[in-house]
């Protein structure tokens, strides 16, 4: 398909969907993202803020999740909304659940806002309940924002990563009159270095997992439903897979309705949200700056 095919495929699809009943958080969060990734006015944005209530939406962790998430596409970041996330952490997950897990780091990491524990609760408990491709693209996206913020020297908030260690700072003339000085630096040292081997876990459990994924991909390029496939090609352009993903990209163009939707067997807004996100992800583009808005 001809980038201006493309494009009319695009106009036509953001034009059916504006028609549409939109009835859930989660219908709403993915029409924001499809706007803020195509740059396109965005309608939609002020309505899922008033949507939130006390930080939160729905009080549900995946719903607030889905929202923040797609808040920061249109570059704005409620800090009440991920201190609201992270006050609804047990532990080191959110609900013992898989999903609620990746939803909410993903968001986090998207407002950057850093987990390692929580990072460390998807890729340890990964096993062969988890082992879908929907949920394994999932998880791989989220331990990929939470990464991303690792990269960016100084970016983001941390919850619990070790901070960032300068060893030209044990030359300060204090430590050596102060052994506890330098035992404290030799700590940091170490913790950042642990720090540097989680983070290098993390790059090779998602390179690992996204092979994987492309193993279970389809000869056509799909990997069976529009909503599964989106999520997956989507989870390969975050995480440097675009070369691998165009195929699939290809098999997403051609999957499209006449009336500019997507679905399965019927028309869906879910699924035309997700295919407009997937084709707004795979175009090049500037990352929106964010405004942080304090609680």
């Amino acid at each position: 398909m001809s980038d201006s095919s493309k494009n009319e495929t695009v106009e036509k699809s953001f034009k059916w969907l504006s028609a549409q009943n939109i009835d859930t958080i989660k219908e709403l969060s993915r029409i924001v993202s499809a706007h803020a990734l195509w740059d396109l006015p965005n309608p939609y944005t002020t309505r899922l803020i008033l949507e939130k209530k006390a930080g939160a939406w729905n009080a549900s962790v995946r719903d607030t999740a889905r929202a923040c998430s797609a808040l920061a596409d249109a570059g704005i970041v409620f800090r009440e909304s991920a201190k609201w996330l992270l006050d609804k952490k047990t532990g080191s997950s959110w609900n013992e659940d898989v999903y609620d897990t990746a939803y909410a780091l993903r968001a986090l990491g998207e407002m950057e806002v850093s987990d390692r524990a929580a990072c460390r609760w998807l890729y340890e408990n990964y096993g062969s309940s988890w082992e879908q491709v929907g949920t394994t693209a999932l998880i791989i996206t989220a331990l990929q924002k939470q990464v991303g913020l690792k990269e960016e020297e100084g970016a983001g908030e941390d919850t619990n990563w070790a901070e960032g260690n300068n060893p030209a700072e044990r030359n300060n003339p204090a430590e050596v009159n102060n052994p506890a000085e330098g035992k404290k630096k030799d700590k940091e040292i170490n913790e950042g270095s642990n720090k540097e081997i989680e983070v290098k876990k993390l790059r090779i459990f998602i390179k690992e997992r996204a092979n994987w994924l492309l193993s279970k991909r389809g000869p056509e390029g799909s990997w069976t439903h529009i909503s599964t496939s989106n999520l997956v090609i989507q989870a390969l352009l975050l995480t440097g897979f675009e070369e691998e993903a165009k195929a699939s990209i290809r098999w997403l163009l051609n999957e499209v309705r006449e009336s500019g939707a997507w679905g399965n067997k019927r028309e869906d807004v879910n699924a035309t949200a997700l295919s407009l996100i997937t084709l707004g992800i795979s175009r090049p583009r500037l990352e929106a700056r964010k405004e942080f808005i304090p609680e």
